[in-house]
Parts: structure tokens; C-alpha cells; sequence
């Protein structure tokens, strides 16, 4: 069975400035290795370093899945020239002209993929023994998971269609830029294949009775330093949120 490595943990952080997008990133190991999105040039160096914790080179990735296009899930493909990159074919034909409002689409995103090794990967394709692709769109249109046999069961990695632990009691997404109808099934898909999840923007829990969340124990706080009118650093601890609705975007 694959391996699972859980490389970043995925935080939901706004700021009057705007969004840090950090999302998680998983590593599978199996008859290759392959990883589920790649994160954002601000946390490259982070990569790096739990890459080369898990003894993994950069030069050993064989494969890229893509949850999606947007800036903060994809921009360090770059980092491993010998991937081939795994993505819907509906997300690249979304990619070549995003909704108006869907600045998190980048324009140039599709330029980044120019000569590399792409695979349009579509609902049921075994991407590795034991990994399978579930498409669940509704937040972008091409959004697709995961899903990973493990000795504990299925587990679905679940990128921003499943962000975090709130979509259990919302039914959706915490934003939508596509579909809200497509959004709640791809939640009801979601939980209906997996009791385990690794989010794209929340730590990874599993659903115990009642669909009650119990999150793994690991990295559940971020360090923020700043430097500005003399306030110093400051740890923010990561805790279940309460039930927030999402936003429509567009």
C-alpha cells in the first residue's frame, strides 16, 4: 500500500492584506513518488526542507497531482523538472479563461506548464496501486481529490472541495468560484468514500461517531513574525473554527 507523508500542514489564514495561502501538501510513496499539490513560491523553501526530512530528492518526484489551478496550490511545479504533472482536463480548459471574479486563477498559470510532461487525469484513474482520482468540482470547475488505500481505510486528500474540518457541518466548500450544486455533492462525495481526510487548508482529522471531527495530532500552530512598530513574534494556535457560511464568489 502507499505511503503517506504529510509534508505541510494547510492553514486558513486572512489578513486585511490579503490571503497567505498555505495549503497542505501530501507526499505518497509507493512504486513511485508522487506529490498532492505543490503550494506557493512563498513556502518553497518549507518544501524543500520536509522534502529532504523525508529523505526524498526533489529529483525523485515522478508525479504532480494538481487539485486544482489556483496560485496557491500550484505555483512550484517548477521545483521538480522530472514530474509529470496530473490535472483535470476540465480545470485546464477553465485555466484559458477563469470567471472575471476568479482572481485566484492565475493568467499565466497555463504558461508555467509549457513543455512539461501533462496528464489529463479524469474520475477512477489509478495513478499509482492504491491511488485513485475522484472528481469533485463546485470550488473550481476541474477540482478533483485523492483517494488512498491505507491499512486505517480509505483516505481522501481533498484540496479546497474538502478545505476544512467546517465543510463536515456546512455541506460546502469555504469558498465557492464555480458551482454551489457541484460544490455540496463533491462534500457528500467526499464523505461518503472517506472517514479520513487530509484538507487543503486544515489539519488532517477523521470523522469519529456522529461525524464528530478528531483531529491527528501534529503541527497546529504558525508562527507570525513581525517587525513593524516594534511588535515582535506571536504563535497562533490553530483551533476548530465555528460553523461559518461560505462565500460565493462571482
Amino acid at each position: 500500500m502507499p505511503e503517506i507523508t504529510h509534508l505541510l500542514t494547510g492553514f486558513h489564514v486572512n489578513t486585511d492584506q490579503g490571503n497567505l495561502g498555505l495549503c497542505t501538501i501530501a507526499l505518497l510513496r509507493g512504486r513511485t513518488n508522487i506529490l498532492v499539490d505543490v503550494g506557493h513560491q512563498g513556502r518553497a523553501n518549507q518544501l524543500a526542507a520536509a522534502l529532504e526530512r523525508a529523505n526524498v530528492p526533489r529529483e525523485d518526484i515522478h508525479g504532480v497531482v494538481l487539485t486544482h489551478a489556483h496560485w496557491d496550490h500550484c505555483q512550484n511545479t517548477d521545483m521538480f523538472p522530472n514530474a509529470k504533472i496530473m490535472i483535470h482536463p476540465k480545470e485546464l480548459e477553465y485555466a484559458r479563461d477563469p470567471k472575471r471574479p476568479d482572481l485566484a486563477t492565475a493568467r499565466y498559470f497555463l504558461n508555467t506548464l509549457e513543455g512539461r510532461d501533462v496528464e489529463k487525469v479524469v474520475e477512477g484513474a489509478e495513478i499509482e496501486p492504491g491511488v485513485r482520482i475522484l472528481e469533485t468540482p463546485g470550488h473550481t470547475k476541474g477540482h478533483i481529490s485523492v483517494l488512498v488505500d491505507t491499512p486505517e481505510g480509505q483516505v481522501a486528500i481533498s484540496g479546497d472541495a474538502l478545505p476544512w474540518a467546517n465543510s463536515v457541518v456546512t455541506g460546502q466548500p469555504m469558498i465557492i468560484f464555480w458551482d454551489e450544486k457541484e460544490a455540496a455533492e463533491s462534500v457528500r462525495k467526499l464523505l461518503s468514500s472517506s472517514r479520513i481526510f487530509y484538507p487543503g487548508h486544515d489539519r488532517a482529522f477523521r470523522l469519529g461517531e456522529g461525524n464528530a471531527v478528531e483531529y491527528f495530532s501534529g503541527d497546529d500552530s504558525l508562527r507570525i513574525m513581525l517587525s513593524h512598530d516594534g511588535v515582535g513574534d506571536m504563535t497562533l494556535r490553530v483551533a476548530p473554527d465555528g460553523t461559518m457560511a461560505p462565500t460565493v464568489i462571482g
